[in-house]
């Protein structure tokens, strides 16, 4: 019985450390035409996202850099074509890591993380011009708070380098 009970502590601390895995690397989505045709509200042509461990600091950043197309609130915020870029601090709360902008620029939240794939959800995360605390658009797609998931795809760590 000991053993049993050991064991599926020892599995559940696991599964715990697993969830809570800290984001590293570098992911990447281009969507091609036909994607975007489906999806009439997708405002963002490519995305990269790429983390860094800041040990000095016990600190994760990711660094979020998307093409806009121009339509939808892109074509509203005046920044469709434009690349825009954009820094956030990530933590781990309950086993889920959320990634954010500073002076509550929103966050998005890593919904799943593994070797290949980074998939993301946020109701609003300012990209571009953040001085003074704006923002030139926002990753989401809908109306403010309404959740945009993205997929994006393992890459070497090169192709989410800020250039």
């Amino acid at each position: 019985m000991r053993s049993i009970i050991s064991t599926s502590i020892a599995g559940l601390l696991c599964v715990t450390a697993a969830a809570a895995e800290t984001p590293a690397g570098c992911y990447v989505r281009e969507y091609d035409d036909v994607h975007i045709k489906s999806h009439p509200a997708q405002t963002v042509k490519w995305i990269r996202i790429g983390f860094d461990l800041l040990p000095d600091y016990s600190e994760t950043n990711a660094y979020v850099i998307a093409q806009f197309l121009d339509r939808g609130r892109a074509a509203e915020d005046g920044v469709g074509g434009m690349t825009l870029d954009q820094s956030a601090i990530c933590w781990e709360y309950e086993g889920t890591w959320s990634c954010g902008v500073e002076c509550d620029g929103g966050s998005f939240d890593i919904t799943r993380i593994d070797r290949d794939i980074l998939e993301i959800r946020t109701g609003h995360f300012s990209i571009g011009d953040t001085e003074g605390c704006g923002g030139s658009t926002t990753l989401a797609e809908g109306e403010y708070d309404e959740p945009t998931t993205y997929r994006l795809y393992r890459a070497s760590d090169g192709a989410c380098r800020m250039q």
